[in-house]
């Protein structure tokens, strides 16, 4: 007898929302020590130098609209899953660089983080 095993997405796939996903988000980084909330930091800061404008360039769009984006982060520093609150060409890139390019180590995995973008005119 064989047994057969279909992978299906659906199966594993998370069904938190973005406003669970940020709760989480929150919760990781206030639980941080300051040296490593200093690391997350810098981490962020270089992701969103790097990113914001190759999505601007990419998508041809400014940063007029707010958004929100959650990474989980595992144990090797790599974030393998995203949320996004306020869709829009911007801010999807802005996701897809996220989840490419912020790298940061956490003690205890898996860790949650957020970025905000809030437009001031």
């Amino acid at each position: 007898m064989f047994l057969v095993f279909i992978y299906s997405p659906l199966v594993f796939s998370n069904n938190m929302s973005i406003e669970q996903a940020k709760i989480k988000a929150d919760e990781s980084e206030s639980n941080l020590e300051a040296k490593d909330l200093s690391r997350l930091l810098k981490a962020q800061t270089k992701m969103v130098n790097k990113i914001m404008p190759m999505c601007i360039n990419l998508t041809g769009s400014q940063p007029t609209m707010n958004f929100v984006v959650v990474v989980k982060i595992e144990k090797n520093g790599i974030p393998n899953q995203s949320w996004l609150k306020g869709k829009y060409p911007l801010s999807l890139c802005f996701e897809k660089g996220m989840k490419e390019e912020l790298f940061f180590i956490p003690k205890k995995a898996p860790f949650y983080s957020s970025f905000n973008y809030k437009f001031k005119p």
